[in-house]
């Protein structure tokens, strides 16, 4: 089994970049690297790793489908500042970002992504202290 970890910091922040498996192989446009290591390496499962401070970021010019899925994981966004609002437990917490951790790495806007099964997708937040 193949196991792919990755430690993430913002996602607000992050722009497309090409990825390219050697010099002649497919080139893969995405903001995250999860659909270039699922497609060329045969990943098995990915690990995402977020600091729980993730889902209270901003960004002076953020990426667009990371705001989309800030708003359909629940959280608040504006100007350019996503939050978690009023929450009432660390496990609260711990959902939104994992909603929104999975949300953010379901949706690159990579075309070679269909087709790639993220049913072995986990994400864990880490308390940052």
């Amino acid at each position: 089994m193949k196991v792919y970890l990755a430690s993430w910091g913002n996602p607000l922040e992050w722009g497309n970049a090409k990825y390219r498996h050697g010099p002649v192989g497919i080139a893969y446009y995405s903001y995250t690297t999860l659909p270039f290591m699922m497609r060329e390496y045969g990943v098995d499962k990915a690990i995402i790793i977020a600091l729980d401070s993730v889902i209270t970021a901003r960004s002076r010019s953020p990426n667009e489908k990371a705001l989309d899925c800030a708003k359909q994981a629940g959280l608040n966004v504006e100007d350019n500042l996503i939050s978690p609002g009023e929450v009432k437990d660390y496990n609260e917490w711990v959902e939104l970002v994992n909603r929104y951790v999975t949300c953010v790495a379901m949706t690159p806007s990579s075309p070679f992504w269909g087709g790639v099964n993220l049913g072995g997708l986990g994400c864990f937040p880490l308390f940052g202290g």
